[in-house]
């Protein structure tokens, strides 16, 4: 069991993002600051053991797939050091294989995810884990097939098919900073998101590799 200490050396709302592609980083750190995080970002195993060590963060997110030190190696190293044992791990993987997930597990991550993972995803992942959730002023969420905003019509990214329109999820922080996402289909290549905000299609869903 972990020392009251070794909880209240980590700053509490702070999040170390590990993350290669800057626009992911930019999505998932946009997220977690709606909803009252401070978030920490680095490229590379190497610079997320360092901002690690100087500032001690209580989650973090890290893809397996890094230059320097994977994702793997670095969990290791973070449970092995005092300083950074007791933060919160949560893995990203592109490789649902019971063996990676055991690898993740053996390693020290709390919890993973399989990319692409959506930001909503994330955010409640790491809401999760945090028994002391920051104070949020969330906004009423809510699904519905009669948004505020008017889904586009759009086309599959993989089989250029026209997508078919499912349902829009509306929610924010406040009524000034709405956001809507809008869910559409294709039969052969399954589902997709729309955000209205940054106007981009992706793939929708994720998959909870420690099966929580």
């Amino acid at each position: 069991m972990l020392a009251s200490h070794e909880v209240s050396s980590l700053a509490p709302r702070l999040v170390l993002l590990v993350e290669p592609d800057a626009d992911m980083r930019t999505r998932y750190r946009t997220a977690l600051e709606e909803i009252g995080y401070d978030v920490d970002e680095a490229e590379d195993g190497r610079e997320a053991l360092a901002l690690a060590f100087s500032r001690r963060p209580s989650f973090i997110v890290t893809q397996t797939r890094l230059a320097f030190i994977d994702g793997y190696e670095l969990c290791a190293l973070l449970r092995r050091d005092r300083e950074t044992r007791a933060a919160r791990i949560v893995v990203l993987s592109e490789d649902a294989h019971p063996l990676q997930i055991e690898r993740a597990r053996s390693a020290g991550a709390d919890a993973g995810l399989n990319t692409p993972c959506m930001p909503d995803t994330l955010v409640a992942e790491i809401q999760r884990l945090n028994p002391r959730r920051p104070a949020i002023n969330a906004f009423d969420r809510f699904d519905t097939t009669r948004p505020p905003l008017m889904p586009p019509s759009l086309r599959c990214p993989s089989c250029g098919g026209p997508l078919r329109y499912v349902r829009s999820h509306v929610g924010g922080v406040s009524a000034r900073h709405r956001e809507q996402w809008d869910y559409f289909e294709c039969r052969s290549c399954g589902t997709f998101q729309y955000r209205q905000r940054t106007r981009k299609l992706r793939p929708a869903g994720a998959v909870d590799l420690f099966g929580k």
